[in-house]
């Protein structure tokens, strides 16, 4: 978890609160990214299983169909800038 003071700096945190206020980034995010960086889910559902071994996610939707999400780190370019960001997601 991340967290975001005013100052534009980043602090690592393990545990944060709920923002009392904000500026509804949460809600924008996921339809400016690409699947490089994010997995939006179809519909409504949920985590049926994670195997630790093959970092892979098994998301059940309501309708009865299924996603397998790959949870391993993976190597993303920005093809503008030539930027290397990595995609990682921690299983907790």
């Amino acid at each position: 978890m991340m967290g975001s003071g005013q100052s534009g700096h980043v602090i690592p945190i393990k545990k944060s609160d709920k923002l009392l206020i904000g500026n509804s980034s949460e809600k924008t995010l996921p339809y400016i990214l690409s699947n490089d960086f994010i997995f939006k889910a179809k519909q409504d559902g949920y985590v049926e299983s994670i195997d630790t071994e093959t970092n892979i996610m098994i998301v059940t939707y309501k309708d009865g169909s299924h996603d397998a999400i790959n949870l391993a780190p993976a190597i993303s370019k920005n093809g503008g800038g030539g930027l290397t960001n990595k995609a990682h997601f921690k299983i907790l």
